[in-house]
C-alpha cells in the first residue's frame, strides 16, 4: 500500500463541518442515474421473458444459441456505446449524451415490445444496449474553502489542457503516462472481474435456473425471482453506510471472499439436484418406438441422469409417472416443451398416449430449495460491494483530463466481459454442468480477490489530485507535490486580492 501526505490543492485546512445537500442535488443526482434503473429493470425483465419466448408465435424455433443471443446483445452494444460515450461526453456534454440515450432506448424497448418476429425482436434489444452505458455521474466557510479548491483546480486543469492539446488524442496521453495507464488497467481489470463472478448469469439466467431447480410452474418461477432481485435490492445499503468509515479495499474484499463462498455454495446445491435426478434407462431398453436415426437420438440416450438429459438443449426426459426412471429423448421441433421426436413421448392427436410425461427443462428433485436459497446468499453478497465497488474506484482512480476516456475504457471492458459470460453460459452448463460453470466463476473470483489484495490503493480520504498520486512511483509523487505547491503558492497570492462585501465573497477579475 502507498501513503501520501493529504492536503488541498489550494493549501487551506477544509472546515470542521460539511455543508447540507438541498434537495435540488439530490434530484439531479437520482436523474443522472437513471440509466442504472432502466439497465437493472430490461435485466430483470428478460430473465423472465425467456420464460415465454420459445413458445411465443412467431419466434419459434428458439435453440439456444438463439436464446444467448437475444440476451447477450444488449451487453455487446453497450460495450460498443462505451467506447462512444468518453468522447460524445467531452465534445457535447454529458447532458445532451444522456438526452440522447434516452430517446433511443424508448424507441428500443417500443421496437422489443411491438416485435413479431426474432429479427425484429433482436433489432430492439441492440438499440436498448447501445445506450445502456453508464454516464458517471452553503457556509459562508465552505465558500471560501471551495472558491479557493475551484481556483486551483483550474489552475491545474489549464495546464493540463495544454499538455493534452499539444500531444494529441487523449488515448496517446494516457499511453505515454504510466501511472495512468496502470490506473487503468486495474480500473478496467476491476469491471472485467465484476462480470466474471457470474453476476449477469445469475441476472439474465433466473427464471432458467430457478426451473431447472426444480420448479415446474412458471408464475411460480417468476414470483422466486422477485423474492432474489430484493436480496440484490437490499445489498448495496450495506457500502452505503459503511464505505466512508471502514474503506473501499476492506469492503470490496470482504464482499468477493463471500461471493466466492456463495458461488462454491451454488456449485454443491446444483450438485446435490444432479445427483437425486432420476436415472435412464439403459439403451437396450428403449422399446420399439425409439428410432435412433432421429437427429440427436444416440446423443441423448447416452445421457445417465435426468439432470444431465435436460440441461441439453436438444433433449427431455420422458418418464413414467409412477415411477421416477425414464428416457433421454431428442425433443420435437415442432413443440419441443410438450414432446419428444421418437420414443413413448411423440405426440398423437395432440397429446402423449400412454402414462408417460414429458419435462424438457427441469426434474424433480428434494433439494429444489437449495439453489434458490444460494442464489439468494449470493445476490445478497454479491451487491454488498461487487456491484458498486468498481464502479465507485473507477470514478476516483483517473486525472480529470483522462475521466471520460480512462472510464469509457473500463466501461467497455466491463460490457465486454458481461457479453462473454451471457453468451456462454448455457453452453457452458452443457459441457461442464451447472454445477461445474459456477464452481469455473468461483476459481475466477479467486483470482479478483488476490488481485483486488495486492494492487487495488484505498482510495478512501484523499481527494482526486491524491488518489492519482497513489499510482505513482516515488519520483513521480515528488514531481507532482513541487507542481501542486507552486500551485498553492500562487493561489494564496491571488486570494489576497479577494475582498468580501455584505457577507458576499466578490473576486477580481485578473
Amino acid at each position: 500500500m502507498v501513503a501520501i501526505a493529504a492536503f488541498s490543492s489550494s493549501g487551506q485546512e477544509k472546515p470542521a463541518h460539511n455543508p447540507k445537500l438541498g434537495l435540488f442535488v439530490y434530484i439531479l443526482a437520482s436523474a443522472a442515474v437513471i440509466g442504472g434503473f432502466l439497465f437493472g429493470y430490461d435485466t430483470s425483465v428478460v430473465s423472465a421473458a425467456m420464460l415465454y419466448m420459445p413458445d411465443a408465435p412467431g419466434l419459434k424455433p428458439m435453440d439456444t444459441v438463439w436464446q444467448e443471443v437475444l440476451v447477450s446483445i444488449s451487453p455487446g452494444m453497450a460495450a460498443v456505446g462505451s467506447l462512444m460515450s468518453g468522447t460524445s461526453s467531452d465534445y457535447i456534454g454529458r447532458r445532451k449524451v444522456i438526452l440522447g440515450a434516452s430517446a433511443i432506448f424508448t424507441i428500443g424497448a417500443l421496437v422489443c415490445a411491438a416485435s413479431v418476429n426474432k429479427i425484429m425482436l433482436l433489432v430492439g434489444r441492440v438499440l436498448l444496449g447501445i445506450v445502456l452505458e453508464k454516464v458517471y455521474n452553503g457556509d459562508k466557510e465552505w465558500v471560501e474553502y471551495e472558491m479557493a479548491e475551484i481556483i486551483a483546480f483550474n489552475e491545474d486543469q489549464q495546464k493540463e489542457n495544454e499538455k493534452t492539446h499539444s500531444s494529441g488524442l487523449v488515448i496517446w496521453r494516457i499511453l505515454k503516462t504510466p501511472h495512468v495507464l496502470k490506473a487503468c488497467f486495474i480500473g478496467s481489470m476491476l469491471q472485467a472481474f465484476q462480470q466474471l463472478a457470474g453476476i449477469n448469469t445469475i441476472l439474465y439466467y433466473t427464471a432458467d435456473i430457478i426451473r431447472s431447480s426444480g420448479i415446474s410452474n412458471n408464475h411460480t418461477t417468476i414470483w422466486i425471482s422477485v423474492a432474489l432481485s430484493v436480496c440484490n435490492f437490499i445489498g448495496p445499503f450495506i457500502p452505503m453506510s459503511l464505505i466512508e468509515r471502514v474503506g473501499r479495499r476492506i469492503i470490496f474484499l470482504f464482499s468477493c471472499g463471500l461471493v466466492v463462498l456463495s458461488l462454491i455454495f451454488i456449485g454443491v446445491a446444483f450438485l446435490l439436484v444432479n445427483h437425486d435426478s432420476a436415472a435412464t434407462f439403459p439403451g437396450n431398453q428403449y422399446g420399439t418406438n425409439f428410432n435412433s436415426s432421429y437427429p440427436d437420438a444416440k446423443g441423448c440416450m447416452a445421457y445417465t441422469n435426468c439432470d444431465f438429459c435436460v440441461t441439453t438443449d436438444a433433449c427431455g426426459f420422458c418418464h413414467d409417472a409412477n415411477t421416477k426412471q425414464g428416457y433421454c429423448l431428442p425433443a420435437s421441433s415442432d413443440n419441443p416443451e410438450d414432446y419428444s421426436s421418437t420414443g413413448s413421448c411423440t405426440s398423437v392427436n395432440g397429446s402423449i398416449s400412454n402414462n408417460f410425461q414429458w419435462e424438457k427443462y427441469y426434474c424433480d428433485t428434494k433439494f429444489t430449495i437449495l439453489p434458490i436459497i444460494a442464489c439468494g446468499v449470493y445476490l445478497l453478497t454479491f451487491s454488498s460491494g461487487f456491484t458498486s465497488l468498481p464502479w465507485v474506484l473507477n470514478s476516483e482512480f483517473y486525472p480529470m483530463w483522462a475521466r471520460s476516456t480512462c472510464v469509457s475504457i473500463s466501461t467497455t471492458s466491463n460490457w465486454v466481459f458481461n457479453l462473454i459470460i451471457a453468451l456462454t453460459y448455457l453452453s457452458l452448463t452443457q459441457v461442464i454442468g451447472k454445477y461445474g460453470a459456477f464452481w469455473l466463476y468461483a476459481g475466477l473470483t479467486i483470482i479478483a480477490f488476490v488481485f483486488i489484495l495486492f494492487l487495488v490503493p484505498e482510495t478512501k480520504g484523499y481527494s482526486i489530485e491524491e488518489v492519482e498520486m497513489l499510482f505513482m512511483n516515488k519520483k513521480q509523487r515528488r514531481e507532482a507535490e513541487t507542481r501542486r505547491r507552486e500551485t498553492v503558492t500562487e493561489v494564496r497570492s491571488r486570494l489576497n486580492s479577494t475582498v468580501s462585501f455584505g457577507g458576499q465573497l466578490q473576486v477580481h477579475k485578473y
